[in-house]
């Protein structure tokens, strides 16, 4: 490799990333329309321009999002992990929010040490890291002792040591092999090295005869110490490529769900012999949250195991018809739900669960086959809630409640392929008196007089109301002015949608508060949200990929300090009644 050859190299590199230098200067603010600076060989050296490509190179990369090192001590096997990622959220200043707000004071409010405050306004007030990922991480097995840690980065031990031992004068450190460990007013055994802190809250569930189960025995969770901080990667979360996936993405929150391990930790074969371990292989759900201003954003990616996903790709469920949705009687849908599920996929994990014989033989009984039922019905599916109104004929029940379920009418449509095949299972539900024949159409023995099932070629549609399911047939509706332009979009291209109207849902839930704070709690979360939705369904990146959000009303705050502020309400009004009723208690006590 000669001179030359460099210089001609270097020229390329200089010519194809000076383009990126200039868009990186103005993604990072440097450049303004007054004021820009150029990156050429007439104003710096070539040594100098060389270095700032460099430069740039590496902020941008480690501006990328980097799995923090102590996410590898939360074991390979954990069922559940939790993450929330403070520098993402520190950028978004709604750390800074919340310190300020006044949830941030009721929360403080009990506190009687100085630096504990300042240690939850910020944690690098004690030594631990501010800008990093706070992980938490579940196992157990059922009606077992389980495990649950807090694994948050160090920053620095010792100043870490000293606010424990300020804050806990007689607190005795006992020091193992690479880690020191505390046990804190006998409910939490703090463990850490220069890396991480580890938190294990000791949890002791109450017998009651329902539940026997306790978080973290003391020394189960000592003796775990030495291997838990000299875990290796290979032996660590990180050795799941989904998580990691997960964690790159870069999400304000993020919840990892290991079925594998649910199933292998929890699971009795014996009990049921259908499904198997290799089923669960690899399978997991990742979740990550967003938070906007007057939004919550949320990405779900379901991995199958292996088999489970090469039927599940064979048969991959196509966008869902959205006809059904449009024919739906009514322009005031509150929820909707819609399904498109290849029939053949069913039959296919129900031969793979060795179901299918059992489920033929019943339906054989009674005169069909699961064979006939697939070619029936071409897998399209929508459910709806509509036409929402107060109960005014159940208020005995609300003064115990505070609620009463609304007035509404349901409606359930699917696709037809064959409709002489549907007349054949209808007239079987009719010989089995599970149906009964009313003029053209159908209804169930124990339902309502209004309620039907009507179809064509096209549909079958069930409504409460037999009415709408004869509009929904004649196609003498339009349901799209029920939902914001942006989720039928998102619907038209979806196997999977769901939409609630959360606001209209709320306004029509009947209720009878006690006092004036019930009331003025209830107007607010009545008027706290708009509507939810969540659309996906088809295979991205070896999963099943699915999108949805929550929107709230106030569009300029962030969502997550509405939440919490909410959330501390609903808390404070729950501790007001509780006082009220002790109080009554005591009373009659005396």
């Amino acid at each position: 490799m000669n001179a030359d050859f460099l210089i001609c190299e270097f020229n390329q590199l200089d010519q194809a990333i000076q383009p990126f230098i200039i868009w990186f200067a103005v993604i990072k603010g440097i450049m303004s329309n007054g004021f820009r600076i150029y990156f050429t060989f007439e104003k710096i050296t070539l040594m100098q321009y060389r270095l700032i490509c460099l430069l740039a190179i590496s902020v941008c990369l480690f501006s990328c999002n980097k799995i923090p090192n102590h996410a590898k001590y939360i074991p390979k096997d954990a069922q559940l992990v939790g993450c929330i990622d403070m520098n993402k959220m520190g950028k978004k200043l709604i750390w800074n929010a919340l310190t300020g707000s006044e949830l941030f004071a009721e929360m403080q409010k009990n506190m009687k040490n100085e630096d504990t405050k300042m240690a939850m306004k910020d944690i690098s007030n004690i030594g631990l890291d501010q800008n990093s990922s706070i992980y938490f991480y579940i196992n157990g097995k059922k009606a077992q002792e389980g495990s649950t840690c807090l694994v948050v980065g160090m920053k620095d031990a010792e100043k870490f040591e000293s606010f424990i031992k300020k804050t806990y004068p007689d607190l005795v450190f006992e020091k193992g092999q690479g880690y020191t460990n505390a046990l804190i007013e006998n409910s939490i055994l703090a463990a850490w090295n220069k890396e991480v802190a580890l938190f294990y809250p000791l949890i002791q569930s109450n017998n009651n005869g329902m539940m026997n189960f306790s978080m973290n025995n003391l020394s189960a969770i000592q003796s775990q110490l030495k291997e838990n901080f000299s875990r290796s990667k290979a032996n660590s979360i990180l050795s799941n490529d989904h998580f990691k996936t997960l964690q790159n993405n870069g999400h304000d929150m993020s919840i990892w769900m290991n079925y594998e391990e649910l199933y292998n930790q929890n699971a009795d074969p014996s009990s049921n012999p259908f499904i198997k371990q290799e089923y669960f292989k690899e399978a997991g759900l990742a979740t990550g949250l967003d938070f906007e201003k007057g939004k919550v954003n949320a990405v779900m990616d379901y991995y199958m195991g292996a088999e489970m996903a090469t039927i599940y790709k064979k048969f991959e469920p196509q966008s869902i018809d959205l006809s059904m949705a449009e024919k739906l009687p009514s322009d005031d849908i509150a929820v909707l739900f819609g399904y498109n599920l290849n029939p053949q996929l069913l039959q296919e994990y129900l031969k793979k669960f060795g179901l299918d014989g059992l489920l033929n033989m019943g339906l054989g009984l009674a005169g069909t086959s699961m064979d006939n039922i697939s070619s029936t019905f071409k897998g399209d599916m929508i459910f709806a809630l509509s036409d929402m109104k107060i109960n005014e004929t159940d208020s005995s029940q609300t003064s115990q409640n505070l609620t009463s379920a609304p007035d509404m009418n349901m409606t359930l449509a699917m696709t037809i392929k064959d409709q002489q095949g549907l007349e054949k299972l209808l007239g079987i539900g009719v010989k089995n008196k599970i149906l009964i024949k009313k003029g053209n159409g159908y209804s169930l023995p124990d339902s309502n007089q209004k309620s039907g099932f009507l179809y064509d070629k096209k549909y079958m549609v069930y409504s409460s109301d037999a009415m709408m399911a004869n509009r929904f047939i004649e196609g003498k509706s339009n349901s799209n002015k029920s939902y914001p332009s942006s989720v039928w979009k998102h619907f038209s291209s979806s196997p999977m949608i769901f939409f609630m109207n959360i606001k209209k849902v709320l306004q029509v839930v009947k209720t009878e508060p006690q006092n004036q704070e019930e009331t003025e709690f209830i107007n607010q979360a009545r008027n706290f949200f708009t509507y939810m939705e969540m659309y996906g369904g088809k295979i991205k990146n070896n999963a099943v990929h699915v999108e949805g959000g929550l929107f709230l009303t106030n569009e300029k705050e962030n969502a997550l300090i509405q939440l919490l502020d909410l959330g501390m309400k609903a808390k404070k009004l729950n501790d007001n009644k509780q006082i009220e009723t002790n109080q009554v208690d005591s009373l009659l006590v005396q």
